[in-house]
């Protein structure tokens, strides 16, 4: 009897740690990382940064878009109201609405250059498009401050 239960014990340790092997080998073969695997990962993170970059490029454009159309109009209504004014007066402020109207055609083409820039060019241009609206904020308050 004691044969017979120490060759149960055997056989059933033999089985576990058979069982336990195949599991390992299993395992392994589950955690290898194949040329293939690592290739569509990267290709789906340059998917995946791509697209976001898109997204800042877009959403940075409609801002400097609404910016401009608001600056635009002020703007426009200025050059309403300077038609108004006295022939002096309108003489006087020629030249800040030449001014003006130059700025605007810079701001305008820089952002026309940011909507056909790559998406990592788009990055370096878009703090001058930034300071160009700026600069023509500032000259129209400026001229509007002398109405």
């Amino acid at each position: 009897m004691k044969k017979l239960l120490l060759t149960l014990m055997a056989i059933s340790l033999v089985a576990f740690i058979g069982a336990c092997g195949s599991n390992s080998e299993k395992t392994e073969e589950k955690g290898k990382v194949t040329s293939e695997q690592v290739k569509e990962q990267a290709k789906q993170a340059a998917e995946t940064a791509k697209t976001y970059v898109t997204q800042k490029k877009d959403e940075f454009l409609k801002e400097l878009e609404q910016q401009y159309a608001k600056l635009d109009q002020e703007i426009t209504d200025l050059e309403a109201k300077l038609s108004q004014e006295s022939a002096e007066k309108k003489a006087a402020l020629s030249e800040d609405i030449a001014q003006l109207q130059q700025e605007k055609q810079e701001v305008a083409q820089k952002i026309a250059d940011l909507k056909n820039a790559s998406g990592e060019s788009w990055k370096s241009m878009k703090s001058g498009a930034k300071q160009s609206l700026d600069d023509l904020r500032k000259s129209y308050e400026q001229a509007a401050s002398k109405f």
